[in-house]
């Protein structure tokens, strides 16, 4: 049973903060500088939430704010360009290792309890993780589930995990026929992760006949699905910016009702509040965390 904590005061979050914090501000109790500050600017004491960005009104409610965990070999590894073949062992800022439960720890020191984790090794055709699944999710974390799903059996596999979000990535589902009985046993639960790189589709499905990312969105859209996650992975780790706003703000307006979420380039809170800005309705995001180039003093943002 893993047992819900934290580190100590004067291990990783006074670290976390020192960065940021004028001299004079001291941790009660061991004279590290910064915790007291760190904890004021997060507006909560620690553990987890639901964090959001930005003000509720400005369009219409708060954008959610994700961690993104890639799992290789039960280890947090760095996400780069979608390079799969280069990804090694996180190392982070934020956490002290590469260890599943740390990271998902240093998230919740954040504020962050939903967390999206990608399977690498299930998105190459291993057995799915399960174990480290149900490890992350007795945190207290809400799991967004990306584990190399291609139809509705893979996904009633992921079930014992529940509560969490289940992703049908376009990587690895096939057949767009498959997401019609999908949504019909998991319906909210279903999210459908457009899956891109460099703008384009990542892969090419016979049976999906499309040619274009709007394509691809529009017959999954015409199949009931009413949660996408758009992720362009030539972006991830690459702090270049979220490139696919114009594709979520189209999507956002064509169907109304639907959620959007992007991931893959976020490096600054400049890139969260155009996310917003262009309608979104939560952002994953991993490096920026880690890098702390995304941090506890920008949080004074959110809703």
């Amino acid at each position: 049973m893993v047992q819900r904590g934290y580190p100590p005061w004067g291990c990783r979050f006074a670290l976390l903060a020192a960065r940021f914090l004028p001299p004079d501000s001291v941790c009660p109790g061991n004279g590290d500088r910064g915790t007291a500050w760190l904890l004021a600017s997060l507006g909560q004491g620690i553990g987890g939430g639901n964090r959001t960005w930005g003000n509720p009104g400005a369009k219409g409610r708060a954008m959610k704010l994700i961690a993104a965990m890639d799992l290789l070999q039960g280890q947090v590894v760095r996400g780069v360009g979608g390079r799969r073949e280069n990804y090694r062992p996180v190392v982070s800022r934020l956490a002290s290792s590469a260890h599943p439960i740390i990271v998902a720890q240093a998230f919740q020191s954040l504020g962050i309890d939903d967390l999206y984790v990608a399977d690498l090794d299930a998105l190459a055709g291993c057995d799915p993780c399960i174990d480290i699944f149900h490890e992350i999710k007795e945190l207290g974390c809400k799991l967004w589930l990306d584990a190399g799903a291609k139809d509705l059996e893979s996904l009633r596999f992921l079930e014992p995990v529940k509560p969490c979000q289940l992703i049908a990535g376009y990587e690895t589902w096939s057949d767009p026929r498959g997401l019609a009985p999908a949504l019909a046993e998991f319906s909210h639960r279903l999210t459908f992760s457009l899956d891109l790189r460099n703008g384009q589709p990542m892969v090419r499905h016979a049976g999906w006949d499309c040619e274009t990312p709007w394509e691809i969105v529009e017959k999954a859209a015409s199949m009931g699905v009413r949660q996408f996650l758009v992720l362009d992975v030539a972006r991830v780790g690459m702090g270049a910016g979220l490139g696919s706003l114009e594709l979520c703000s189209r999507l956002k307006g064509q169907f109304p009702g639907i959620q959007v979420f992007a991931g893959g380039g976020v490096k600054s809170a400049q890139d969260l509040s155009l996310a917003q800005a262009a309608g979104v309705d939560g952002v994953v995001m991993a490096s920026a965390l880690h890098d702390l180039s995304i941090h506890p003093s920008d949080f004074s943002a959110l809703g």
